[in-house]
């Protein structure tokens, strides 16, 4: 038969001090010791006449007040004792976490349907079930945010009320990994989400496995049910044309109705496959709509796409040149094709009014025949109504020693070079990159004026500037030294693909128009700007330095109008099953589930406390002190 010690363990930590509860004996001798009763003489019978029933009321009331202290002396003493013993209660160590650490998916796979509903609406429902004491919110996204640090169940809510699911795609491993920075020993981790991770390929459960090693708890809670989707996934903007990707990722062939401003045409796509929609490029910004027919789309998000180019203002430009067929030059037919640019060309003297101009270009010039005024007069264009001058080589010396720009090209002419030489990229911005300009047999050797920054676009072996640019006040000087059309220079570069590339890359930043690429982005990259901003965006307006791409639509800036789109095949694909088995929750490895001893001794002697003030409170009214 077990002795009462052992019995005694399984409630408490150090029993042997249950041995005190003998100490109750001796408080109990103590209290019924009664004091021996002095015998007194009453001078009058007074005492008779009283109302014997209030007396009987008064004396049940003295006694219940005497044993009513008796009895919260016994307690006192019964859980200071127990105190002393340690009990406890075994729970599981799930149990014992106070703080919580939320990790809410907010991405756009979050915008399916759900119950009536969306992902999104849901998640957010079961968050606040899965509160704590304190609590500490990561937002997923393609950029996970930490939103609120240890803040109150309150706090939490009202966050939650007021956020919406994003565009953005989902990195749900960075999230769970950020949010193991934030959680302390006694910290749980919730996970709520669909699960669908877009941006990285290292599986949840290692980051789930690392931080339980830690000894942090991690719960995964999926909100997930299929639904049908038709979406756009895909959008190659070109100048001409753009080309739009859309996958049917149903079991089903469906039959879906495609819309860009005013054209209109249908498409059938067979089950779980993609097809391709090719129309013009539109000018401005535009909207391409897809609408599945039979089915309900379950997921809208990537039904729309944005797009935005540069409008159809026209800028002019005029090519001063003394050669005698300038039409047949390359540099005239790169401008020719341009949408945006109408090109003139004047045969000097005669120069027609530079106020009507936005570019001047000046190619094969007879030194005899252009008058000083039209340099000074281009030069103060570009001065002070932040014009653009791009001056090319004279394919002939004496034509390039004999002109006088009148510190209108920043350069000076050294001498002629005929070998053989690679032509060299000579700088990382978007005008040149990707951009090979070939070989030439014959350029000039060119220096810089001492006090004009210049910086070079493309340049020999020998790091002669070939291509350079330079500011001068409020417009932009160019000089272009590959000699086009000089048989004896043998240029490459006119005759490749990419030179009208070159040109029209140069014409936008001239021209301050910006390219399509600048123009179109994809949802979860940021912009960053010099200064403060107001920028209206979907949502509303707001005003920054720093701009978030969080949600697809047109954002208005102080310069242009940018498309926002999510394109993202995994994102889109809202019926990937996931690494999870199943919806609802995902408890933590079995070890969060072991019974553990919890300590009531801090419990029982706060009862203790609790008592003996209530006793003080008694004797204090009783009159006692």
């Amino acid at each position: 038969m077990p002795s009462l010690i052992v019995i005694a363990s399984k409630f408490f930590l150090d029993p042997k001090w249950l041995y005190a509860l003998l100490l109750i004996v001796l408080f109990l001798l103590l209290y019924l010791i009664r004091p021996k009763p002095k015998h007194t003489v009453i001078p009058s019978l007074m005492f008779l006449f009283k109302d014997q029933g209030r007396n009987t009321k008064t004396n049940f009331f003295r006694k219940l007040i005497r044993d009513l202290l008796f009895i919260l002396q016994l307690l006192i003493l019964l859980f200071l004792i127990i105190s002393v013993a340690k009990p406890y209660i075994n729970v599981t160590k799930e149990s014992l976490f106070k703080n919580t650490v939320l990790v809410v998916d907010v991405s756009a796979s979050m915008k399916a349907d759900y119950d009536g509903k969306t992902r999104f609406d849901e998640a957010v429902k079961l968050a606040k079930k899965n509160l704590g004491v304190t609590n500490t919110l990561v937002l997923v996204k393609h950029n996970p945010e930490v939103v609120l640090i240890e803040k109150s169940s309150k706090d939490i809510r009202d966050y939650l009320d007021a956020q919406k699911a994003t565009d953005t795609t989902s990195n749900l491993y960075d999230a769970i990994s950020t949010a193991g920075g934030y959680a302390k020993g006694d910290s749980r981790i919730v996970v709520i989400s669909d699960f669908i991770d877009t941006e990285t390929d290292t599986g949840i459960e290692t980051a789930k496995k690392t931080l339980e090693a830690q000894g942090i708890k991690v719960d995964f809670i999926r909100v997930f049910e299929p639904v049908n989707n038709v979406g756009i996934i895909d959008l190659v903007i070109e100048e001409q044309k753009t080309s739009a990707v859309i996958k049917n990722f149903n079991a089903q062939a469906v039959e879906v109705k495609i819309k860009v401003n005013t054209l209109e045409e249908t498409l059938n796509i067979p089950a779980n496959s993609q097809e391709l929609f090719t129309f013009s490029t539109p000018i401005g910004t535009s909207k391409l709509e897809v609408e599945s027919i039979g089915i309900k789309d379950g997921f809208k998000a990537d039904n729309t796409a944005h797009i935005s180019t540069p409008s159809d203002i026209q800028k002019k430009a005029l090519l001063i040149t003394n050669n005698p067929s300038p039409e047949k030059t390359f540099l005239f037919n790169a401008f020719d094709v341009m949408k945006n640019i109408e090109i003139d060309v004047a045969i000097p003297p005669k120069i027609p009014s530079l106020d009507d101009y936005d570019i001047f270009i000046l190619k094969d010039i007879d030194p005899n025949l252009i008058l000083p005024g039209t340099f000074k007069g281009i030069k103060k264009e570009v001065e002070t109504n932040g014009k653009t001058a791009i001056i090319t080589a004279q394919s002939a010396t004496t034509s390039m020693l004999g002109v006088n720009y009148h510190d209108l090209l920043p350069l000076r002419y050294n001498d002629t070079i005929t070998e053989t030489t690679n032509i060299l990229s000579g700088s990382t911005e978007s005008i040149t990159a990707n951009i090979e300009f070939g070989i030439t047999k014959k350029y000039f050797k060119i220096s810089t004026f001492e006090g004009r920054p210049v910086i070079v676009l493309a340049a020999a072996e020998d790091q002669t500037p070939i291509i350079t640019f330079s500011s001068l006040e409020e417009g932009k000087v160019f000089f272009y030294g590959i000699l086009d059309e000089d048989k004896s220079a043998d240029a490459s570069f006119a005759k490749s693909p990419v030179y009208f590339v070159f040109w029209k890359r140069l014409m936008d930043f001239a021209t301050d128009t910006p390219s399509i690429k600048n123009l179109n982005y994809l949802s979860g990259s940021t912009l960053n700007f010099q200064k403060e901003e107001r920028i209206q965006t979907p949502t509303g307006k707001i005003t920054t330095k720093s701009l978030p791409l969080e949600n697809a639509g047109l954002y208005t800036l102080n310069d242009r109008v940018i498309a926002i789109n999510l394109l993202n095949k995994k994102e889109s694909d809202v019926n990937n099953q996931a690494d999870i088995e199943q919806e609802g929750y995902f408890q933590s490895s079995e070890k969060f589930k072991e019974k553990i001893p919890f300590e009531l001794t801090d419990y029982m002697i706060l009862i203790a406390i609790i008592l003996l003030f209530i006793e003080f409170t008694y004797i204090k009214l009783r009159g006692d002190l």
